[in-house]
């Protein structure tokens, strides 16, 4: 389920770039009896309208009654993902049991970028690296870094004009609202108070501590100096007041709410000038681990 900004191919293409990705792709393909990607909007609908809309996708397949589902949720898409797996597919009738989520750089707490006073900030971010992360596939050809880059683009450049043409409101965008850590859904999720919910589900968590500053030039990285140095002196740590992959925080990915022992296994890169928000499926490793948490389990 893809994130904020984007689509599937936007989102997931860079599995293609690595060993581990091509093979996590190749064994789902084998293991699963369905892999499916749903491209969704993610600034004109919340993530409730969102998982409403799979769950009505889903019912068209004739699915057979106690499936097991397995789903990777990418930024904006572990709010989806989570209102699939915690309410929805738990409905009496649901043809689906969710069996394993893995959450890659997801907004369960929130992130400081999608309060209306960081908007600007948000947009600046995203177009950056979403850029500096389709160049750095560059290796497999133009067409295929330019389609991931352009995926990635197609609806900054939609929120971009709308905030040029009226003074947009949170109202109008509820699919960023959604991922303030102070909105009702992040409140809902993580309410101490709720009960917590037995059902054997395992989630998993992967997440970098981005820290432009310790970039050098032995290592690999498409983010040019500058803007490298621009993402220092912006002083993204100092807005979030916390360890974060410059979109989103560290803390924020794995707040599950009350029943954390959900989390079974997770990685978190430490400071590093490498990994970032939009970057993530281009590292072999998480290939690696996909295929780790949801094939060889």
């Amino acid at each position: 389920i893809h994130g904020t900004f984007s689509s599937t191919v936007g989102s997931f293409g860079a599995l293609s770039a690595t060993e581990g990705g091509r093979a996590f792709l190749g064994s789902a393909f084998v293991h699963y009896d369905a892999v499916i990607a749903f491209d969704h909007r993610t600034l004109s609908e919340s993530p409730q309208e969102n998982a409403a809309a799979i769950m009505e996708a889903l019912a068209g397949l004739s699915i057979a009654p106690e499936s097991t589902v397995d789903m990777i949720g990418f930024s904006r898409g572990g709010l989806v993902t989570r209102v699939l797996v915690e309410k929805m597919l738990r409905k009496v009738g649901s043809p689906l049991t969710p069996r394993n989520a893995v959450f890659v750089g997801c907004t369960n707490g929130g992130t400081a970028l999608a309060n209306p006073e960081n908007w600007k900030a948000l947009l600046d971010i995203f177009t950056n690296l979403s850029v500096a992360a389709g160049k750095g596939l560059s290796y497999l050809g133009a067409g295929t870094s330019g389609t991931i880059i352009s995926e990635s683009l197609k609806t900054l450049s939609g929120f971009v004009q709308a905030i040029v043409d009226t003074a947009i409101t949170e109202e109008m965008v509820p699919g960023i609202a959604a991922m303030a850590p102070s909105s009702q859904l992040v409140s809902e999720l993580n309410d101490p108070g709720r009960a917590a919910d037995t059902a054997e589900i395992s989630y998993f968590a992967l997440g970098s501590n981005f820290e432009p500053r310790l970039f050098n030039s032995d290592q690999r990285t498409a983010l040019s100096k500058r803007l490298l140095g621009a993402l220092a002196d912006f002083g993204v740590d100092t807005l979030m007041q916390q360890k974060n992959d410059l979109v989103v925080d560290i803390a924020a990915m794995t707040k599950f709410g009350v029943d954390t022992s959900r989390l079974k296994d997770k990685l978190f890169w430490d400071r590093n000038a490498i990994i970032y928000h939009t970057n993530y499926f281009a590292q072999n490793d998480v290939g690696e681990l996909l295929s780790k948490w949801l094939i060889e389990r």
